[in-house]
């Protein structure tokens, strides 16, 4: 039962800091061609862009599969500062050419940005478990991404949160972008990842200080509880049973009592008459003597 109760908290506590820090998915499967677009940790570019939409989106975020090859991924209901950038676009495009189909334009991608977008940077923290390579920070050409441009730039120097780039892409053709240096925002993230661990430290430690204490009382009141039942249980078996003694101060009427002569109660009763035969002329006899003639 305590074991359930501190697995459940923890339980808890586990999901509570998964929804916290959203989730990325994507069942997208890129044709073999197209490996040049995936990082170093072996992630397409559609595993990489759901990373990068997934710190505006609380719930996760989810990049499915198109349907075939005429289809292509339209700018997103809900913009948020992880879709209006060149860096997501270009991942995306990447995403739905590495399955054979077309992309959008910039300016189709950006329509519901209101004017809001950021251009060759990532305007947020990095975040950790991807890495963002290098062709993903290029400039466009003529307004979309360039495939070809990437591919001569797959060697740059990738971002991560832990290490930001700022070289330049020197391959990348019509004025290739540097990669944007980010220490304050990886600062920030650090500090707000420190304080995320530690928040959570602290309330699971607290929380499991207080499951503790409801069990540790629970169990010293069924111990109580045990106690007193084999108390009572103990003395049963003698409940069936009474024993009377004589009252203080009165004797046992078979109890033998010593003569007193002040006392008549005490003086001894008068032995049985023994049997006396006399004859009709004879003179009384003492008590135990016998006279006479005995009778044939």
């Amino acid at each position: 039962m305590a074991s359930w109760i501190v697995g459940a908290a923890l339980l808890a506590l586990g999901l509570r800091r998964f929804h916290s820090a959203g989730a990325q998915y994507t069942d997208v499967v890129c044709f073999n061609n197209y490996t040049w677009a995936d990082n170093s940790l072996g992630q397409s570019p559609c595993v990489v862009a759901s990373y990068l939409q997934a710190p505006c989106h609380p719930n996760g975020a989810n990049i499915t599969a198109l349907v075939n090859s005429t289809y292509e991924y339209t700018p997103p209901t809900t913009v948020t500062p992880c879709e209006c950038n060149t860096v997501t676009y270009s991942l995306i495009s990447a995403c739905g050419g590495c399955q054979g189909a077309t992309w959008v334009t910039w300016d189709y991608w950006t329509l519901n940005c209101s004017g809001s977008t950021s251009n060759q940077q990532y305007p947020r923290p990095l975040p950790s478990g991807t890495a963002v390579p290098a062709w993903a920070y290029l400039a466009l050409t003529n307004g979309t991404w360039d495939s070809t441009a990437a591919q001569q730039d797959i060697s740059a120097p990738e971002s991560s949160a832990s290490v930001v780039q700022s070289s330049t892409a020197s391959s990348a053709p019509s004025g290739s972008a540097s990669v944007p240096s980010q220490p304050n925002n990886s600062n920030q993230k650090s500090s707000s990842n420190t304080g995320a661990i530690a928040g959570g430290v602290v309330g699971g430690v607290v929380g499991l200080a207080l499951i503790s204490a409801i069990i540790l009382f629970i169990l010293r009141r069924n111990s109580r509880n045990s106690s007193g039942q084999m108390a009572d249980s103990g003395h049963a078996p003698y409940q069936d049973y009474k024993y009377s003694s004589p009252a203080y101060g009165h004797a046992d009427p078979n109890q033998t009592r010593l003569y007193n002569p002040d006392d008549p109660t005490t003086f001894p009763g008068s032995p049985e008459p023994s049997v006396v035969y006399t004859t009709s002329t004879g003179p009384i006899t003492r008590p135990g003597q016998f006279t006479g003639v005995a009778e044939l």
